[in-house]
């Protein structure tokens, strides 16, 4: 099977023509519209299930004879998995691998796309993940080429993507237990030995005088202990027998800390050092703006830790996590960033670890994403909140499925950044174009919106959810899908806030926001407090506080304006 699947490389590898070697650009055509429907129906209820043999022949096709372009790729090599097992992803991810880097500079989409490149590969990787129990196999040859290619189509995207989406370690460690599985070939029996000839025995000489007879034996010694198995020595702090809880766990810090210095990435350390650090979590006091007076960690400390992390240094930033651990129990990010050097250094025992300790902490103290350090340092950054978000819903059962499109979406347009607004809404736009489905494309919006209110342009903020509102009555999302329109209603009512301060007529919009977010979620009214104000002549009235920037500028407001 796997020469058959072979014989189509050498034609996949040719260019289109000589003037346009990566073709045309095959989103136009009928074959590929088909593809995307028979794909779609993986995850679509009620619609059968996808026709790979017309998945195959139409990628195929078009691969060969019409265009180079990355979907197109990963369709075959979920088809060829599913079809032929193990074969068909080798064979699929060396295609792929050497694609990439033949075509990468002019194939489809464009390379100014390279998020929509990304989330073909990331798709990719999902679907084999979901199917790739079906290529478990006993055979070490194959299994070895498997390891190979997966190495392989790694490199080339690690080459070629400035921000890599994937690594493939899940898929490379699932070949390397099978393989690890795997009976060794049984080696060949060794040659039967010649006979020698007899030789003859010399004469027997006179048996000799009968010796003394022996003296009585010993008392036997004791059998001797085995020796206890050896390793660094760990200093263990005592403590005395009245002791109270809180000495405990402190001398279990301390372990802890001897145990990681001993053996930096034994699983044990991560895992005492967050008992002792979590034994009593308690969410610390704070006003309302959920502000505590527990200080910051060092700022310059805080910039070395994301330049580490951004630069992918795990093995600098994962002991300074341990380290601040101790100290800074409740700074969440932390663990996110621990997790991902543990993840990029190939310790999976210990991302397990972190993963869980950090599950219970925030079954105890869910709201400690929403806490602040004195002076507003979050313990959670956006990043980090989404981190928690999938993590509690993996452990509630939720994990293992498609991510969440919306929610990939806003961690992209969080690290294109405010400060690149234009790239940010045309990454949304094509994002939102390409939704599988009227749902998605909704919940993109919403957060695009959010995008708009982190930017600081609540005027485009403003007219993305007003729309947003005619969707909310025509869909009875406040019925149906009340969490969704909750953060529409939220939304507007924090842009309607802001531009209330140039123009008083967005009040109207702010009191209707208010009344909508009520009936779905009175937890969020402790971020939007109202305070009294007295008018001339003692009269209370109710003014609201307005979140954000004193004077946020909506967008087009000319200079001196919120002067006048």
């Amino acid at each position: 099977m796997i020469e058959e699947l072979e014989s189509h490389k050498e034609a996949i590898l040719q260019p289109i023509s000589d003037a346009e070697p990566c073709g045309e650009d095959p989103k136009y055509e009928d074959d590929y519209s088909e593809i995307k429907e028979e794909v779609a129906k993986m995850s679509a209820l009620g619609t059968g299930s996808p026709d790979w043999d017309k998945v195959e022949e139409n990628t195929l096709k078009l691969l060969k004879s019409t265009a180079k372009e990355i979907n197109l790729l990963a369709y075959l090599g979920v088809a060829w998995t599913i079809k032929h097992q193990l074969a068909g992803y080798i064979v699929g991810a060396e295609i792929a691998a050497e694609t990439l880097l033949k075509f990468w500079d002019d194939m489809y989409p464009s390379a100014r796309k390279e998020r929509i490149r990304a989330r073909a590969v990331d798709w990719f990787q999902a679907r084999l993940l979901e199917r790739f129990d079906s290529c478990k196999s006993t055979d070490r040859e194959l299994l070895q080429r498997g390891i190979d290619a997966t190495k392989k189509l790694k490199d080339a995207i690690y080459e070629k993507f400035q921000d890599p989406p994937v690594n493939f370690r899940k898929l490379r460690n699932q070949l390397e237990e099978w393989l690890a599985q795997a009976p060794e070939p049984k080696p060949e029996p060794p040659p039967a030995p010649k006979e020698e000839p007899k030789k003859e025995e010399p004469a027997r000489a006179a048996a000799p005088a009968p010796a003394a007879a022996p003296a009585a034996p010993a008392a036997a010694a004791p059998t001797p202990k085995p020796a206890a198995a050896k390793g660094p020595p760990v200093a263990a702090p005592t403590v005395g027998d009245d002791a109270s809880l809180d000495e405990v766990y402190k001398a279990l810090g301390q372990i802890a800390l001897n145990v990681q210095k001993a053996e930096p990435t034994l699983v044990h350390g991560f895992q005492i050092r967050r008992i002792a650090a979590w034994s009593s979590p308690k969410v610390p006091n704070h006003n309302a703006t959920r502000e505590t007076m527990i200080r910051p960690p060092d700022a310059n400390a805080v910039k070395s830790m994301e330049t580490m992390y951004s630069a992918s240094n795990w093995a600098g930033i994962l002991p300074r996590c341990e380290a601040f651990t101790s100290a800074f129990p409740y700074w969440l990010d932390l663990q996110f960033w621990a997790t991902e050097a543990a993840a990029g250094m190939g310790h999976d025992a210990v991302v397990s670890v972190i993963k869980e300790e950090t599950r219970r902490l925030l079954d105890k103290c869910p709201e400690l994403v929403d806490i602040k350090f004195q002076r507003g340092m979050p313990f959670a950054s956006p990043v980090t909140k989404d981190w928690v978000e999938k993590l509690m819903k993996e452990g509630a059962g939720g994990g293992g499925g498609e991510e969440d499109p919306a929610a990939i979406l806003r961690g992209d347009l969080r690290k294109i950044g405010k400060d690149a607004f234009g790239e940010g809404m045309r990454f949304g736009q094509a994002a939102i174009a390409e939704a599988k489905d009227l749902r998605t494309a909704l919940r993109m919006r919403v957060e695009v919106a959010g995008y708009c209110l982190e930017a600081d342009q609540p005027a485009w903020a403003d007219a993305l959810l007003r729309g947003l509102t005619t969707e909310v009555e025509r869909y009875r999302l406040n019925e149906f899908e009340p969490s969704v329109a909750a953060r529409i209603w939220r939304l507007l009512l924090e842009s309607s806030r802001q531009l209330k301060v140039f123009e008083p007529s967005h009040g109207d919009m702010e009191r209707h926001a208010m009344r909508e977010l009520a009936q779905l979620d009175l937890g969020q009214a402790g971020e939007f407090p109202v305070v009294q104000q007295n008018r001339p002549g003692g009269v209370n009235r109710v003014a609201p506080r307005v979140p954000g920037p004193a004077k946020p500028k909506p967008a087009g407001q000319p200079a001196g304006a919120a002067a006048k």
